[in-house]
């Protein structure tokens, strides 16, 4: 069950930051501007204040070994991935 936790918020984390992304890319064009960086400024702030409780988050996994972290998060990074890309084509 700590694994599917797990795997659950990593997928959830991920999708968050893919949205993150998303929404704040249309700010940011090739000639770097003012927009530009209060964009990157606003997602930094963003990260960082999630960034604490997150940490919080993953001390309750810690008994989960290293390789089966890994092996749990290359699914939960290829799910938000085409979640995102499903929800683009509509």
């Amino acid at each position: 069950m700590k694994k599917f936790k797990f795997f659950v918020l990593q997928t959830v984390l991920l999708s968050v930051l893919y949205v993150l992304n998303f929404c704040l890319d249309k700010y940011l064009d090739s000639p770097f501007t003012r927009i530009d960086l209060i964009s990157a400024c606003i997602y930094l702030l963003l990260v960082a204040l999630i960034w604490k409780p997150i940490g919080q988050l993953y001390k309750h996994f810690s008994d989960i070994r290293y390789p089966i972290k890994v092996l749990l998060s290359i699914p939960a990074f290829i799910l938000p991935s085409l979640l995102l890309l499903f929800l683009l084509s509509l």
